[in-house]
């Protein structure tokens, strides 16, 4: 399950990284896509904003060294992310129900948020009803990509990062012209053991598509 490696690669590089500078884009390329597909993977998976998960792993270690150390309010506010205490303070407020000062009180107790790890858990044995649905024909269209099968988890990130910081991936969205039914996405085709074909695409109804 390549998929489960490489997204807990993402995690270990946030975790490390809590007390300090986290490059979203740094993260996205241990889970080998782009930082836009790889915040929305995250957040589909677990439920939480990606944001929000970061927030609250600080807030939780910012509230264990305030129990077992003698370390300084703002300092900590600095250490995790926050312009000033007083930021620090409210959003500690938010999560812990009681502000930094208190936090050293004996006997005051504090939330914890755990750390994310992703695994699979294979089940069955049990009947479901489905069906098969042909839909109408759609055209998909966007920038492509030929690389060698065995260097695709270094060349398709790279990929990403060339389409967005150029705005291309923003360009074949507006090229939907805001089509409800459209969807980027990537597909892969025409592969063989050695060469893969890697696109960046819209997937839309045959009508809906711009001459530009």
């Amino acid at each position: 399950m390549d998929w489960l490696v490489r997204m807990n690669s993402a995690i270990d590089y946030i975790e490390a990284n809590l007390a300090g500078d986290i490059i979203m884009s740094e993260a996205a390329r241990g889970a080998c896509c782009s930082e836009y597909h790889f915040t929305r993977m995250f957040s589909f998976i677990t439920e939480i904003p990606l944001g929000e998960y970061i927030r609250c792993r600080r807030l939780t270690l910012a509230g264990f060294e305030l129990k077992n150390s003698s370390v300084k309010i703002i300092d900590l506010a600095t250490k995790y992310g926050y312009d000033s205490p007083n930021s620090f303070a409210r959003a500690f407020q938010v999560m812990h129900g009681v502000n930094p000062s208190e936090a050293r009180i004996p006997g005051v107790e504090l939330k914890s948020f755990a750390r994310i790890s992703f695994f699979i858990s294979i089940k069955g044995g049990v009947g479901m009803n489905y069906r098969i649905v042909e839909e109408g024909s759609s055209i998909v269209f966007g920038k492509s990509l030929t690389t060698k099968s065995s260097d695709g988890y270094e060349t398709i990130p790279a990929f990403w990062e060339i389409c967005e910081e150029g705005r291309i991936t923003n360009k074949i969205v507006e090229a939907g012209h805001g089509n409800e039914k459209t969807l980027l996405r990537s597909v892969m085709f025409d592969t063989d053991h050695d060469m893969m074909n890697y696109m960046i695409c819209l997937d839309m109804p045959e009508d809906g598509v711009s001459d530009e």
